[in-house]
């Protein structure tokens, strides 16, 4: 699997798009002079910019996408209506409280090869279909997906469990900008590689992982330090690939299709496990042959 490419395309894809029209601000955006606005709604065709700022409230309507500019802070949490996209470009990003990717919505950084800084102080929900892919945010809270197309976590520090159960759909604001979505009897040829696949990758989680009847393309959990890991009942034709991580607590994997962890082309290095390790794919669940074993 190709790591961190699918968000270069993401990135570059929508550049073009952007770079071939004028900006539109967005509803409440004023001259510099004055004072912020105490809230800003995301409009405008096809896009809209969250300028540097403070605000009381950002408003997702269904179906808008922004881009937020330079240093952009939030004082409560945000929820992405039905089918919208928020994306930071450049800066940073604070979002002082929850945030909520309704379904058939996005959220990612902008730039992969430079992101933003990305802040959210209370926990990430992804929900029905929704996206969410970041590079380097501090998140003070749990992550949580329900029936989300996929997680992409690199670098990050989260402070609180990370959840997924269900999903691997797809995306129509991925889908909007020509990224591709993966079923076992359509593959991606690549470029672009699919986007429903599941990536948690040298993050340090302050609590368990668990992934469960997730039916997407791919899963990777690779480089992270975290609490114990359960990987069960999930269904990713292109295959799981699970090492190099330090697990503190039991390591559980069992009933995956097409097979277990960590075998065909997808053979990762062995985690340092300081538990047990379970299930009835524990041979292969941590790594080849199967990670080393801490009581």
């Amino acid at each position: 699997m190709h790591i961190r490419r699918m968000f270069g395309g993401i990135a570059a894809t929508v550049g073009l798009i952007l770079a071939g029209v004028g900006m539109t601000a967005v509803t409440g955006a004023i001259p510099a002079a004055a004072s912020l606005p105490s809230s800003i709604t995301c409009t405008g065709s096809p896009y809209g910019v969250i300028p540097a700022g403070t605000y009381t409230s950002l408003n997702m309507p269904p179906g808008a996408f922004c881009l937020t500019e330079g240093a952009v802070v939030i004082t409560h949490g945000v929820t992405l209506g039905t089918g919208s996209g928020l994306a930071a470009d450049t800066g940073s990003l604070t979002i002082q409280g929850s945030l909520t990717v309704g379904a058939d919505a996005a959220f990612s950084d902008f730039n992969p090869a430079a992101p933003a800084s990305i802040t959210v102080l209370g926990p990430v929900t992804v929900q029905t279909n929704g996206w969410f892919g970041t590079s380097g945010p501090t998140i003070a809270g749990s992550v949580r997906a329900t029936n989300a197309s996929a997680l992409q976590i690199f670098d990050t520090k989260i402070w609180g469990p990370v959840t997924i159960i269900g999903g691997g759909g797809d995306n129509p604001v991925l889908d909007a900008i020509d990224q591709c979505y993966s079923t076992a009897s359509t593959p991606c040829a690549g470029p672009p590689y699919a986007y429903n696949q599941n990536f948690l990758v040298s993050d340090q989680i302050f609590g368990w992982v668990s992934v469960t009847n997730y039916d997407g393309w791919w899963t990777g959990i690779f480089a992270n330090t975290m609490g114990p890991l359960v990987f069960s009942d999930n269904n990713t034709p292109a295959g799981t690939a699970i090492g190099f991580n330090t697990i503190y607590g039991l390591a559980a994997c069992s009933s995956n299709l097409p097979g277990a962890p960590n075998t065909g082309s997808d053979v990762s290095g062995p985690s340092v496990v300081h538990g047990p390790t379970l299930g009835n794919q524990r041979a292969t669940c941590t790594g080849v042959p199967g990670g080393t074993f801490f009581p």
